[in-house]
């Protein structure tokens, strides 16, 4: 099972430099920050257009993760709505990744929990459903690393987390309306 392999979207630069701006202006790169970018924004429609070209659903979501030095996020699953379901995968298009990383984990000995996230910055602060997923065992079993700085598609339904080491990270997660295996959508 593949948990990354590179893609990137055409619009792919446009995207990064609109959040790039915004990560600038509104984050000290110290703390964690969670942006969300409202699906009224031109930024969306032109990622809509793409998906459109590609057969696939509209945006659901598009979010910068931004993580200060020595992070651990928590472990956990994407969600696709608010009744928990698994979201399979993901676009994921770095923005700061010097000295971070992605990790998976084995799945088979986590529970899920539910949580959400909201966002610690702009004015809908819409919320988003997560299964954080805890281990019971003191040792974690990683089965993969991403530490490259290229746009990937990744798996979101297997336990994952990013981490940091001397370097903040932030990141671009864009989620769709329904629950598509990019993988097999893009045959990658």
């Amino acid at each position: 099972m593949k948990l990354f392999a590179k893609y990137k979207l055409r619009c792919n630069d446009i995207v990064k430099d609109y959040c790039q701006q915004l990560i600038n202006s509104e984050w000290d790169y110290k703390t964690d920050k969670i942006f969300r970018i409202s699906n009224a924004e031109p930024i969306v429609a032109l990622l809509n257009n793409e998906m459109k070209e590609h057969s696939l659903p509209g945006i659901r979501l598009v979010s910068i993760f931004c993580r200060g030095k020595f992070n651990k996020q928590v472990i956990h699953k994407d969600t696709i709505n608010d009744n928990y379901d698994i979201c399979h995968s993901g676009f994921y298009i770095p923005l700061l990744f010097d000295e971070s990383k992605l990790v998976w984990f084995n799945p088979g000995s986590g529970i899920d929990v539910k949580g959400i996230t909201r966002s610690s910055f702009n004015s809908n602060n819409i919320a988003t459903t997560v299964l954080k997923v805890i281990y019971n065992d003191s040792k974690l079993h990683i089965i993969g690393e991403y530490t490259e700085g290229d746009p990937v598609i990744i798996c979101t339904h297997i336990p994952h987390r990013a981490e940091t080491t001397d370097s903040p990270r932030a990141a671009i997660s864009i989620r769709l309306t329904a629950n598509v295996n990019l993988f097999e959508h893009f045959n990658l």
